[in-house]
């Protein structure tokens, strides 16, 4: 960079260290007039860049670095992993690198990017949680389903809200500020629905179930014609226009504000065996069952003689 000497022979300048390697750096002046002056600087490690800078475990993360020695090993080292990364610098100093964020617990974990023939520097990575598991993802009121979790606090307490209902479970993380709990679907209305988990020390994560429905009860599951029978769904649209069609019948009901319905029909005449019994919603769609046909001897003429 250039500057003038004032009339006293003084001057001041700025200029921004630009990339070279680790170690004492000459400054050196060199006037028109006045030949060179010399002062060093000092450069050191700088670990300049992490990217992203908050993430999940299983993210993966880019480092930058430089001011680190020319073709220097550089080891990095994230949070209570040692070693997670090697790398060689550049001639000029610097290095790029990446690894994948593994199992730890929760905040801001510090990336460190040691040189074996120049120094340390280091930087941070924020871990947040992540429900990086629902099993099944998919399922009828009634279905358990298992979720896993990671990035909690080491021994969070850490509650499960499903949908519009704000606790269906809760669960303590391990020392590692992982999770893993079952819960059974609620009566709740047909769709995906959002599984929030919110830890007592962390952040919230979320995840998503689908609800589909279902004619769970039929009632009796067997009978003669003429016989009343009542019918139970779940995982309908809320107000749902549901129709029930059975051989020979067809019945129309709403489902009320959770998705729940109940009707009835009368068994008409048909043959012997097992029939589909189906109740299509208007928003939510098709969920079968069977009734069973049994003879019966509806009439004795005369009834005695």
């Amino acid at each position: 960079k250039k500057a003038i000497a004032n009339d006293y022979g003084t001057f001041e300048t700025t200029f921004t260290i630009d990339t070279q390697v680790y170690g004492a750096t000459s400054i050196i002046a060199t006037g028109t007039s006045a030949g060179s002056a010399i002062n060093s600087f000092f450069i050191h490690a700088n670990v300049y860049r992490v990217s992203p800078i908050r993430g999940t475990v299983g993210s993966q993360v880019e480092v930058r670095g430089s001011g680190y020695a020319a073709g220097d090993s550089v080891k990095l080292d994230f949070g209570k992993t040692l070693n997670i990364q090697s790398v060689a610098a550049d001639g000029a100093g610097k290095f790029q690198a990446s690894f994948v964020v593994d199992v730890q617990v929760y905040g801001s974990t510090t990336v460190n990017a040691t040189g074996v023939s120049s120094e340390s520097a280091r930087n941070s990575f924020v871990i947040i949680p992540d429900i990086y598991q629902v099993a099944p993802t998919t399922g009828s009121v009634g279905t358990r389903v298992t979720i896993r979790g990671n990035g909690y606090a080491a021994s969070d307490f850490v509650a499960v809200a499903f949908g519009n209902t704000s606790n269906i479970i809760s669960v303590t993380a391990d020392r590692n500020g992982s999770i893993q709990t079952v819960f059974t679907i609620d009566t709740q209305t047909f769709g995906q629905k959002v599984i929030r988990t919110t830890g007592m020390s962390s952040d919230e994560a979320v995840n998503s179930f689908s609800i589909k429905p279902q004619l769970y009860s039929v009632s009796p599951a067997r009978g003669t014609i003429g016989q009343t029978i009542e019918v139970k769904g779940t995982g309908y649209g809320m107000m749902d226009a549901v129709m029930i069609t059975y051989v020979g019948s067809t019945e129309t009901t709403t489902a009320e504000g959770n998705g729940y319905f109940a009707a009835t029909f009368v068994v008409a005449s048909q043959v012997f065996g097992t029939k589909t019994v189906a109740a299509i919603g208007q928003t939510a769609g098709l969920a079968e069952n069977v009734f069973c046909v049994i003879p019966s001897v509806y009439s004795v003429i005369p009834t005695r003689g």
